[in-house]
């Protein structure tokens, strides 16, 4: 199996959806406990694009994966990132 920098294994989906929310919540300054798979974006974490920016670069930094803008265009809830970023690792 494939691990990240800190050692979380990355084909653990639970250990993965962690991760994310941890990068998410710290991005827009937000307690990880209060975020979850169905949270939107926009309205619910107040995430412009500004920290959408943010966020891709410290998912692309933890995981070592490229994600390029047009597949950001369909990214609406967290789930949406979470399906995103798996699918990226799933391809390596």
């Amino acid at each position: 199996m494939a691990e990240a920098c800190d050692g979380v294994v990355l084909r653990d989906p639970v250990a993965l959806s962690a991760q994310i929310k941890q990068i998410v919540a710290r991005c827009c300054a937000r307690d990880s406990a209060t975020i979850d798979d169905s949270c939107w974006l926009v309205v619910d974490l107040y995430i412009d694009s500004l920290i959408l920016t943010e966020i891709v670069y410290e998912l692309e930094a933890a995981f070592n994966i490229g994600i390029a803008d047009s597949e950001m265009n369909d990214i609406y809830q967290l789930a949406d990132v979470y399906r995103l970023v798996a699918s990226k690792l799933a391809a390596n």
